[in-house]
């Protein structure tokens, strides 16, 4: 199994380890950004990450991995290939996410909920009512980073996660950086 260390190094490599002032999906500044893409744009470093996720999830049986869309697809269909499940994603529609294009989860199915990175786990959570509401069973949520300092939990079950990262994350108005006066940047897709 690849180490932290070995993780991070990949997404240093790929230019998408980044540091400044940054306003996060979540609505949450950092000094520290993930930009997931520069890595999951190459399939062969998606495919071993997948497969390094499959390793921390491998006693339970998955019938569908279930992810938000966009930016855990790729991640998540990788990691149901592995598997050998079906894939789902669930797209934002009037702010709130949902199934959609005919995808179903039928009553009792195992779902695996993979993500890309976790900061306050609120796309997750979502799903995790999805989940719930439509009787199947939440068997795990798997995701590349882990940045919540621990603090999340999804129906008792803690994120496997092949980085688990103390990174600070502000408020806007006890941010740091916005108190010194620099400027924010916004490299997530979610509008707020």
């Amino acid at each position: 199994m690849m180490t932290s260390k070995e993780i991070l190094e990949i997404f240093k490599k790929c230019d998408a380890y980044k540091e400044g002032h940054f306003l996060l999906t979540s609505g949450l500044h950092s000094g520290v950004y993930f930009q997931k893409n520069l890595v999951l744009q190459h399939p062969n470093i998606t495919k071993k990450l997948a497969k390094e996720l499959a390793l921390k999830i491998k006693k339970h049986k998955v019938d569908i991995v279930l992810s938000p869309a966009v930016g855990a697809m790729v991640l998540g269909y990788q990691l149901a290939s592995i598997l050998k499940s079906k894939f789902l994603f669930a797209e934002r529609e009037k702010n709130k996410l949902c199934l959609r294009r005919g995808f179903i989860l039928p009553p009792k199915t195992r779902v695996l909920i993979v993500e890309d990175i976790i900061t306050t786990g609120g796309s997750v959570q979502e799903l995790v009512k999805m989940v719930n509401g439509a009787k199947s069973k939440l068997i795990g949520v798997a995701c590349l980073v882990d940045r919540s300092q621990g603090k999340v939990r999804f129906n008792k079950l803690k994120p496997k996660s092949l980085l688990k990262i103390d990174v600070k994350n502000y408020k806007p108005s006890k941010c740091p950086f916005c108190k010194k006066g620099f400027k924010v940047s916004k490299p997530g897709s979610r509008n707020f």
